[in-house]
């Protein structure tokens, strides 16, 4: 890849892990509150949806969606409010500008599916597939992916304010031009993720695997890395570290 507009984009490779230890590139640390949870009753009824298709711009409120498909399907400014999905299937389902508030998707499929322009308030993702799972021009608003596998997730142009990705998997994920504001990514494998024209100010990734991340030096002010990997992001500044 090549250089863009004067900022200089580079690709790290990452060396085995000894130390997680935070350390810093010029300054400024973490920043990051703990996130509110989905407001949820603790029992919920079922709540049964039809196809997809038919949901239009309509509002879905207070239920429990277990075992269902949608793959394939299509809708666009659909709300969900205190909503449970389990074991639920969105496989290439289409649903942009889409509205979470109060959310929860545990061991659900959204492989492949096109979220863009969606809009989230509380929302938790809990071993989940998001494999290719386009979320572009998304707001998120206390977000928490855990445990999932967002392998080649698109989140382009997202801007978010308190966000966790614990113990996920985000190789080749986009988060091309984001706006991350007290975003925290926990333990994750991140090989060849793309984060180029994204401010990486306070954004720590000392716990994670970065092979191959893609980032632009100018983005680098403030990131929070560990002891071996400041090795690495020297060697691209061009300094020499003497043994």
């Amino acid at each position: 890849m090549g250089r863009l507009a004067g900022r200089r984009p580079m690709r790290i490779s990452s060396l085995p892990r000894t130390d997680i230890n935070k350390q810093q590139i010029k300054g400024a640390g973490t920043n990051v509150k703990k996130l509110k949870a989905p407001v949820l009753p603790q029992e919920l009824e079922r709540l049964t949806l039809p196809p997809a298709a038919e949901w239009g711009e309509r509002t879905f409120s207070g239920g429990l969606v277990a075992d269902t498909a949608f793959d394939d399907g299509e809708a666009s400014v659909v709300s969900f409010n205190t909503v449970v999905f389990k074991n639920a299937t969105f496989q290439r389902t289409s649903l942009q500008k889409l509205e979470l508030t109060d959310v929860k998707f545990e061991r659900c499929d959204l492989c492949n599916a096109d979220f863009t322009g969606v809009l989230m308030h509380r929302v938790e993702f809990v071993n989940c597939k998001l494999v290719g799972t386009i979320m572009n021009e998304s707001v998120m608003r206390g977000v928490k992916f855990t445990d999932c596998n967002s392998t080649y997730a698109q989140f382009r142009f997202s801007d978010w304010k308190q966000g966790v990705f614990e113990d996920c998997l985000l190789g080749s994920a986009d988060f091309t031009e984001s706006k991350l504001v007290s975003v925290q990514y926990d333990r994750c494998k991140m090989p060849k993720a793309e984060m180029l024209r994204t401010k990486l100010q306070g954004i720590d990734l000392s716990s994670c695997e970065i092979d191959g991340l893609m980032v632009n030096m100018d983005d680098l002010p403030g990131c929070v890395i560990a002891p071996d990997q400041a090795a690495l992001f020297a060697r691209f500044l061009g300094l020499v570290i003497k043994e």
